[in-house]
């Protein structure tokens, strides 16, 4: 189904609090999920794969500036959530993320480089905790 550009699954759950600042940057797959609150910043593509669930509260950042310019000129890279991905309640996801299938950000979490499967991740900014099974 395209939503004002958006491709989203039949199946995917959106929240009617979520913001998604340029909705034809949004692609969700077969049972995902974006909770109450949650932000897509997405100047750039952002990527949920099936059976990931974002939670409240969380904020998907595909774009920043430049601060070592002095113009601060905006730099935009993707976020890419695979499946069974389950980023908790009040994270930040920076631009240019990857988390790998069936990881885990906790909660209060801020996500700054690219994560393994099937592992749990937590603290600013996020570290390994432990594998997942």
């Amino acid at each position: 189904m395209k939503i004002f550009g958006a491709k989203i699954d039949w199946s995917s759950k959106i929240y009617p609090s979520a913001k998604i600042f340029m909705p034809w940057n949004l692609i969700m797959k077969k049972n995902s999920c974006l909770g109450k609150n949650v932000d897509c910043y997405n100047y750039d593509k952002i990527f949920i794969f099936q059976n990931s669930i974002i939670s409240q509260n969380s904020f998907l950042c595909t774009a920043s500036h430049r601060y070592d310019s002095k113009n601060f000129e905006l730099i935009r890279a993707p976020i890419t959530i695979k499946e069974k991905v389950w980023v908790a309640a009040n994270c930040f996801v920076a631009p240019g993320i990857m988390m790998e299938k069936e990881s885990v950000l906790l909660a209060n979490s801020n996500l700054t480089k690219n994560k393994k499967k099937n592992s749990v991740y937590a603290g600013n900014p996020a570290k390994f905790k432990k594998k997942r099974y």
